[in-house]
C-alpha cells in the first residue's frame, strides 16, 4: 500500500547525493536555502500552536516563551546558543541523531521534545510511504540504519521468517526513539523459538470468524498490515500470507452469527481491516440487519504507525467512519474503535488529531496495550500514557499481561508481579479516569487479576507455566464449542469453574492464591430497590467516607487522591490558590449539597477559572440527579455542558459527567436520548455504583446493570465494595460476603462485553 511517493521533485533538494551513506545527517545538503528556510518556517508554526505546558511540559514551554519581543522559535534558538545561526541549529540536532542520543536529545542542556524532533524530521524526509522490507540492504537504505556484520545473517533468516513491513512514520519515529524502534525493527533474537506460534485466537474457527466467548465474536477481514509489529501474536509468514478474503467469507461469517442470537457484539479486526474497504462495508452493512448485534468494534493500530491513512485524501477514513457511526446509530447499533499503543513515543499529533476528530463525533475511541519488558513495564511510562489519550478523549481499557508468549518475543516477557507494581504505582499515581483494567488474555478467555481470576499455583510439570481460576464453566462454551479438542488444556476447580495452564511466571509467592472455594453464603432476605433507596441518599462526596490525607485549606475542597480534589461550587480565591499551587492535581469533580445540575450561576466562573490553571485537565460535574430526575438536563443546561469540553490537541480541557445508580431498573430509554446528545460533543458519562447487601450483591442484579448501562452508552466505572459512609452504615446489619463479589465479577466476565 503506497499512498503517497517518499519524496516529491519539490524536496530533491533536501540530499546532497551521497545516498550511501547510512546516516541520514550525512546526507542533508545543507548548503539548500529552501530547506532551511522550510525548517524554519515549519519550527516557527509549530511551536507557536503547539508550544504549551501541557504538551511540552512547563520546562521547555518557559523556554519557548521566555522573551515576548521573539518568538518561540527564536527563544529556542537563543535558548540553544544559536541566536541567528539556523544551519548551526539544524546541523547540531542532526547530529545528536546521528550518534544515536535516542530518547534524550538536548543542545546545551535545553532538552528537545520528541515530537518536535518527529515534526521536523517529517520536513527532511517527507512523504507517507509504506515498505515491505525484504533484506539487509533494503532496511539500511529505507531505514537509514547499519546493520553489523556479524548480525546480517541473523537479522535476514529474520526477515525470511516473519515478515517486516515499516512506515515513513515509524522511520522517522524509530530515527529518535528506540522505544518506536524495537517494536517495528526486526531482531536477531526473534530467531528464539520458545513459545507458540499463535496465542489467543478463537476456539471455533469457521473461515474468518473467529468466537471464543458465547456473546461476541471477531471477524478477521484482512491479514495485511501497513506496519508489523514485532510482539503480534499473528506475526508468522503463514499467517501474514493467507489469501486475502473475499465478499464471500463475510457473507458466510455474516450467516454465521445470524443464526447465534447470543452473539451481541463483533470485534472486526485483521490485520487492519481498513484496508480491506468492500470487506469492511459488506460487514458493517450486514451485521446492522443483524437484530441480536448491538455493537461493532472496530481495531485497529494505524492511527499510531501510519497516521497519513486517516488524513489523506481529506480526511476520506475518518468521515466514513462518521457516516457508519451514524449508520450504525440510527438502527439501534453502537460503532466503537480499539486503538492499540505501547508507549507514549509512538503518540504524534497527527494522531492526538484524528482521536479528537472521532471522539468529537461521538464515536467512543478505547485503548489497550500489551505489557512489554524494557518498553513500557513502568508505571510513570504508563501514567503518561494513559493521561495523555484520556485527556485526548480516549476511554482507558486493558493492560494484557504478559504479552502473548509467542516465538521470537522473550525479551518481551514479564512476570505477573511486575505488572502489579506498574499497577501499583498508577492506583496511587494517575487518576482513577486513566486506570485500565489489569487482564490476561489466557487460552480460555480473558480474565481480571483477582475478580474474575487468579493465579492458582505453579505447574508441577513445568515451572514456566501457572495454572490460573477463570470464571469459564465446560457448559460454558457447549452452545459453540461441541468437543474438547477445541480448548486448551483445563481443569475442574471446586467451584465448577475451569482453571487454565497458561506460559507465565510469578515469582511473588503471595499471588499464588491456591485453590480457593468462594461458596454462596445461602440466601438471605432480598431489599427491594424502592426499599431502600429513600434512606440511602447516594454520597455528595467520597471524602466524607475517607480518612483525611491532605490538608485542605477549606471544608470547600476535599483531596482524595495525588491527582484528584472534589470541591462544591462556594469555593473562594483561597482554593483557587490552593489548586494553582497542587501541580499533581489533574482532575477536579464539581459536587453540591443538592446537585451541580441545579446551581448554574457559578458554573462558568469556576469552571472558567479552573481552565486556566494549566495543570487541570479534567472537570467533572457529579450529578445524583441524572438518573432519579433527569429532567434537570434542559436544553439550556445541555448546552452549557457542550461549551465547557475543549479537545484541544495543545491544550486539551475535558467535561465528564459522573453519576451514581444502584439498580439497572434506574435506567431507561430517555437516559440513552441525553447520552448520545453528550456523546456528540466528546462529553464522556460515566456511572458509579455501591454494593449494598442484600440489595444488588447479586450476579445477576450487577449483570443487568452492566447491560443496561453499556446499552445507553454509559461507562461502568467503579463498583465500590466498602467504604463508602453510606455502605458502612447499611452493611453493618446486611455484610457483602466475599463470595458474591467474586460471584459478580465472574458473571459479568462470562456475560457480558469486555467493555
Amino acid at each position: 500500500m503506497e499512498l503517497l511517493s517518499a519524496t516529491t521533485s519539490k524536496n530533491k533538494s533536501v540530499f546532497n547525493g551521497k545516498r550511501e551513506a547510512a546516516h541520514l545527517s550525512d546526507q542533508i545538503d545543507w548548503e539548500d536555502n529552501a530547506l532551511l528556510e522550510r525548517l524554519a518556517h515549519e519550527s516557527t508554526r509549530f511551536l507557536k500552536t503547539y508550544g504549551t505546558s501541557y504538551f511540552f511540559g512547563k520546562e521547555f514551554a518557559d523556554i519557548l516563551w521566555s522573551s515576548k519581543t521573539l518568538g518561540p522559535f527564536e527563544n529556542l534558538l537563543y535558548a540553544c546558543g544559536f541566536d541567528q545561526d539556523i544551519t548551526g541549529f539544524f546541523k547540531t540536532l542532526f547530529e545528536r541523531i546521528k550518534h544515536g542520543q535516542n530518547n534524550n536529545i538536548a543542545i546545551k542542556k535545553v532538552p528537545i521534545p520528541l515530537l518536535y524532533l518527529f515534526h521536523i524530521l517529517e520536513v527532511i524526509l517527507p512523504g507517507h510511504r509504506t515498505f515491505s522490507i525484504k533484506c539487509i540492504q533494503d532496511l539500511e537504505q529505507k531505514a537509514f540504519v547499519t546493520v553489523n556484520k556479524e548480525e546480517k545473517s541473523a537479522l535476514q533468516e529474520v526477515m525470511d521468517t516473519y515478515p517486516v513491513r515499516l512506515s515513513a512514520h515509524v522511520i522517522r519515529q524509530a530515527m529518535v526513539s528506540d522505544k518506536v524502534k524495537a517494536q517495528y525493527f526486526p531482531f536477531k533474537e526473534e530467531l528464539d523459538a520458545t513459545g507458540h506460534v499463535i496465542t489467543f485466537e478463537g476456539h471455533l474457527k469457521n473461515g474468518i470468524l473467529e468466537q471464543m466467548y458465547q456473546n461476541r465474536a471477531v471477524l478477521l477481514l484482512d491479514m495485511r498490515c501497513p506496519v508489523y509489529c514485532r510482539f503480534c501474536f499473528r506475526k508468522h509468514k503463514s499467517i501474514r500470507n493467507k489469501k486475502t478474503p473475499g465478499m464471500g467469507d463475510v457473507k458466510s461469517a455474516l450467516a454465521y452469527v445470524r443464526e447465534k442470537d447470543k452473539v451481541e457484539e463483533i470485534l472486526i479486526t485483521g490485520g487492519e481491516p481498513l484496508l480491506n474497504r468492500p470487506n469492511l462495508e459488506t460487514a458493517i452493512k450486514g451485521l446492522t440487519k443483524i437484530d441480536h448485534v448491538k455493537t461493532i468494534r472496530l481495531a485497529t493500530r494505524t492511527i499510531f504507525y501510519h497516521p497519513q491513512f486517516f488524513l489523506s485524501g481529506n480526511q476520506e477514513v475518518i468521515h466514513y467512519l462518521i457516516a457508519k457511526k451514524l449508520a450504525c446509530e440510527s438502527l439501534g447499533k453502537q460503532l466503537e474503535i480499539g486503538i492499540h499503543i505501547v508507549h507514549p513515543h509512538e503518540i504524534s499529533v497527527k494522531s492526538l488529531e484524528i482521536i479528537t476528530m472521532l471522539v468529537k463525533a461521538g464515536i467512543p475511541v478505547y485503548v489497550q496495550t500489551p505489557f512489554l519488558k524494557n518498553l513500557n513495564d513502568d508505571g510513570r511510562v504508563l501514567s503518561h500514557l494513559f493521561t495523555r489519550l484520556r485527556n485526548a478523549g480516549v476511554k482507558i481499557y486493558y493492560i494484557f499481561t504478559p504479552c502473548s508468549p509467542i516465538h521470537g518475543t522473550q525479551r518481551h516477557w514479564t512476570t505477573i508481579d511486575q505488572a502489579f507494581d506498574a499497577f501499583t504505582y498508577l492506583r496511587a499515581n494517575a487518576a482513577d479516569r486513566c486506570i485500565p483494567k489489569l487482564c490476561t488474555a489466557t487460552p480460555l478467555g480473558k480474565i481480571e487479576w483477582q475478580t474474575s481470576g487468579w493465579a492458582v499455583e505453579r505447574d508441577n510439570k513445568d515451572v514456566d507455566y501457572l495454572w490460573i481460576r477463570t470464571p469459564y464453566t465446560r457448559d460454558y462454551f457447549k452452545d459453540f464449542i461441541k468437543k474438547d479438542a477445541s480448548l486448551p488444556q483445563y481443569r475442574f476447580n471446586k467451584e465448577g469453574t475451569l482453571d487454565v495452564r497458561f506460559l507465565a511466571k510469578i515469582e511473588d509467592d503471595r499471588l499464588l492464591l491456591g485453590p480457593i472455594s468462594v461458596k454462596s453464603t445461602g440466601e438471605h432476605k432480598r431489599f427491594g430497590f424502592n426499599e431502600v433507596k429513600s434512606i440511602l441518599p447516594f454520597p455528595r462526596g467520597l471524602g466524607s467516607a475517607l480518612s483525611p490525607v491532605f490538608k485542605m485549606p477549606s471544608s470547600h475542597l476535599i483531596r482524595v487522591h495525588k491527582t484528584r480534589v472534589e470541591l462544591n461550587l462556594g469555593i473562594t480565591q483561597q482554593e483557587f490558590d490552593y489548586l494553582e499551587k497542587a501541580h499533581h492535581i489533574t482532575d477536579v469533580v464539581i459536587t453540591d449539597e443538592k446537585d451541580p445540575m441545579l446551581s448554574m450561576d457559578r458554573w462558568d466562573e469556576v469552571i472558567n477559572r479552573l481552565r486556566h490553571i494549566p495543570h487541570i485537565t479534567c472537570v467533572r460535574m457529579r450529578s445524583t440527579q441524572f438518573f432519579e430526575a433527569h429532567d434537570v438536563f434542559t436544553q439550556e443546561r445541555i448546552q452549557k455542558l457542550k461549551k465547557f469540553n475543549c479537545l484541544s490537541v495543545a491544550a486539551p480541557f475535558r467535561f465528564e459527567m459522573e453519576t451514581w445508580l444502584l439498580h439497572p431498573s434506574q435506567i431507561t430509554s430517555a437516559h440513552e436520548v441525553l447520552v448520545k446528545e453528550l456523546s456528540h460533543q466528546g462529553i464522556n458519562v460515566y456511572a458509579n455504583t455501591l454494593l449494598l447487601g442484600q440489595v444488588n450483591d447479586d450476579p445477576y442484579i450487577m449483570t443487568d446493570l452492566a447491560h443496561g448501562l453499556r446499552k445507553a452508552n454509559i461507562e461502568f466505572h467503579h463498583l465500590y465494595v466498602a467504604g463508602l459512609e453510606c455502605q458502612e452504615k447499611w452493611n453493618v446489619d446486611h455484610p457483602v460476603f466475599s463470595s458474591h463479589v467474586i460471584d459478580i465479577a465472574s458473571m459479568i466476565r462470562q456475560q457480558c462485553s469486555g467493555r
